[in-house]
């Protein structure tokens, strides 16, 4: 049986949100796939332990929490605490220093929000693939696994 592959997106648009999940679970109802949706960063990274295989984060997150991190703050405590995990950045703004600063944070790939973005989100889930989580933090999840 293969490896459960785990997905996380984080968007502050709760319509957006409800859309993606809708959407991916359908075309993913038959393949090992677990979405996990979250509308602010820090919610997400309480739930880092997961070790997911793709985040699909949006770059502005705060339309729910006023003072809530920005996507890229919430993707540099990601590479610390699930350094193999894949990232794609999305945004609904024109903000082109947005597009021309995401290779600098790790991140694999850049999508603006469009009419398209669901069924360039699938091919980009379809075309990942389980990662090994990093030895150390391996270890530091075992810890809390065991005393749970």
């Amino acid at each position: 049986m293969s490896k459960e592959i785990k997905i996380f997106i984080i968007d502050d648009d709760s319509s957006f949100l409800l859309m993606a999940k809708n959407y991916l679970s359908k075309q993913l109802a038959n393949k090992s796939y677990k979405l996990f949706t979250f509308n602010n960063g820090e919610q997400a990274l309480l739930e880092a332990y997961r070790l997911p295989d793709l985040i699909i984060i949006d770059y502005y997150l705060d339309s729910v929490l006023p003072d809530a991190d920005n996507g890229l703050r919430i993707i540099s405590n990601f590479k610390v605490l699930s350094p193999t995990s894949d990232i794609i950045l999305i945004s609904g703004s024109n903000n082109t220093a947005i597009e021309t600063t995401f290779e600098r944070y790790g991140i694999k790939k850049f999508y603006k929000k469009s009419e398209v973005i669901f069924e360039t989100l699938l091919n980009e889930i379809n075309s990942t693939s389980p990662k090994k989580p990093s030895t150390f933090f391996s270890s530091f999840t075992s810890l809390f696994k065991s005393n749970s």
